[in-house]
This record gives C-alpha cells, structure tokens and sequence, in this order.
C-alpha cells in the first residue's frame, strides 16, 4: 500500500493536470449555514485571527489560504479580523500584494466562491511587525488589535460594537520562538472580555525532554483550554478520508492486518527546494518536521484499531500504535 502526499497544493498554469483543475471552478464545499455553523455563540462578539509568522512557508502556503476559505464558505463571521505578525519591516498594502500572489496560486484560490471572497478578505487582513520577545511591540499589537476589531465589525455588521472580544493567536514560527510569542501575548494581547486561544503548530520542541519543558513553561502560562496543538497534515482532505475509507467499508477492514497486507509504505514527496526554509531545515532537520509528525500520524491511522467514537478514542487508538512500535534500529535506518 503506497500513500503520496503532497505538503502544498499550488499551481502551474504550464501543467496539463493544473489546467484541467483551473477548469473546475465549480468545486465547492459546503457553506457554515448548510453544515448548521452559522449560528455559534463567538459570532456575536469581535474576533481577531493573528498570525505570527506571517511571511512563512506555513503561513502562505497553508495557512492563509484555509483562512480564506473558511471566510468564503462563511465559517468566519463577516467581521473578522486577520493580522499578520512577523519581524520583516513592510506595511500592510505590501504584504497584501506578496500575500494575494500566493492565495491565487493555492489550491483555495482556485474555487469560485474563494476568488469571489478574495477582495473582502484581503481587506480583513492587515500586517505588524514585531519582536517574538518584545512585550513593547506586543503592547502596540493590543492597541491595532482593538482597532482592527472595532473598525472590521463596524464594516462587516454596522452596529453598535459588542464588548465581547475574542482573539485566536496561530503560531507558524519555529519551536524555539514558541515561549517568548506566548509570554509577550499574555503580558499585554490577551482579550480580558472574549476566549483566547493559542494554537501551536508542530514540531513541538526538538526531542522528548525539550518537549516537556516547552509544556510545562506554556502550562505556567495558560490553561490548557487556552492550548490546542495541532497537525496541519490531518487537515488534508486525504488524510481525513482514511478512516471514512478504512472504517466505511465492510469488504476492506478485515483485510487490513498482518495476514493480508505485505507492507505499508507512507511517502512524502516534493516536486520543489526548500525556497526559503533553508534556515529552519538547518536548525531542525526534515526528520523532526516530518517523520516523527507528519508521517507517524499517517501511520497510526493507517494501523489503529477502529476507535469505539470519533471523539477522544482516536487518539488513544493511535496512542497504542505508537506504544507498539518498536524502537528503530539505527543499523536498518537508511539517511
């Protein structure tokens, strides 16, 4: 069995397969009123997306363009408000510009209801440059904050401002920044009227003991209601459709086991360098931002046993794949 996955999706006008996908304009996906999302409770207050790491390879290849998709297919609330973070010295209409040049290159960027959104959303979203360190310049970003907030819900609603604030800090910088964003956030960004929430993207640390001090200090810092780690990988639809695939058929489960598969090969390829990533690859390697994350993820879906629920009985499902595996060998390890 032989898995492909792409980490990005962005297109060639040159290729013959990406033109048949600029054809299909029609693809869509459900909207937040047909999956009933429309009337969640954080609607009714102010809410702020901030994006540390802006100018990243996650953040235009990935993150940007989901954020434009959720507003498109309404999942967002007509009145957010989306900052970019990041140390480049730039304003706002020059990121814009660099930004849109990678939106429209996505995979988003390519359905009708997102080209239709790309306007209004690029006028959601705004830049501040700042020190992950600095609590003056996250002091600075409250104040922008509160006036994003303010002016995207007078433009999006047209009413009186609610005091409610609500404020999602997504951190698509590098592990070793992790800390100093989150004390610099706490020490003056946080909304004292709405939810906050700190969502962490992998690799979470460097090794095992690195891991549990960067949890244990954040712990210091939040609630862990406050915390949501996460795979950007198991956001892919390939990736969801395992166990839909796995699970939903009759015929194909019972054969998933030692006695019917001869081997699982998961393989991650890229038809592209590292453009710009050439410093984080450096500091962290392709082993720690893929294998032990990415790909291990795939591997607990592909060889779990089927979960009672959807709910929190997934992970522990995968959690006892981990805790089967044996120890790699060093001596059986090509690099």
């Amino acid at each position: 069995m032989t898995m492909e996955l792409r980490r990005c999706m962005t297109l060639d006008d040159s290729s013959a397969e990406n033109k048949l996908v600029l054809e299909q304009e029609e693809l869509r996906a459900p909207t937040a009123a047909e999956m009933g999302f429309d009337k969640e409770p954080f609607r009714l207050g102010t809410l702020s997306i901030v994006v540390l790491g802006a100018t990243g390879d996650l953040a235009k290849k990935e993150t940007f363009p989901a954020l434009l998709d959720l507003l498109a297919h309404e999942y967002l609330p007509s009145h957010v408000a989306i900052v970019g973070v990041s140390r480049t010295k730039q304003d706002t209409n020059s990121f814009r510009e660099w930004l849109q040049s990678w939106l429209v290159k996505s995979f988003a960027g390519q359905m009708k209801r997102c080209k239709e959104a790309m306007p209004s959303f690029m006028k959601k979203v705004s830049y501040f440059s700042a020190n992950y360190d600095s609590k003056e310049d996250f002091a600075r970003l409250a104040v922008a904050l509160e006036t994003e907030e303010t002016q995207m819900f007078l433009d999006g609603i047209g009413k009186e401002v609610p005091t409610e604030a609500n404020r999602v800090f997504y951190f698509a910088i590098p592990p070793f920044a992790f800390l100093a964003a989150a004390s610099s956030i706490k020490s003056t960004c946080l909304s004292t009227t709405g939810f906050n929430r700190l969502i962490i993207e992998k690799p979470f640390g460097h090794d095992l003991t690195s891991a549990k001090k960067l949890a244990t200090d954040l712990g210091a810092l939040y609630k862990e209601e406050n915390l949501l780690r996460m795979d950007h990988f198991l956001g892919y639809e390939i990736c969801q459709n395992i166990l839909s695939v796995r699970f939903g058929n009759a015929f194909l489960e019972p054969l998933m086991n030692r006695n019917h598969v001869a081997a699982v090969r998961v393989t991650l390829k890229e038809d592209f360098g590292t453009e710009g990533r050439g410093g984080y690859f450096t500091h962290y390697g392709i082993i720690r931002d893929v294998i032990q994350n990415h790909l291990l993820q795939m591997v607990t879906l592909v060889a779990m046993e089927k979960p009672c629920n959807v709910g929190g009985d997934i992970r522990d499902a995968k959690v006892a794949v981990l805790k089967a595996m044996l120890d790699a060998d060093p001596e059986e390890v090509i690099l």
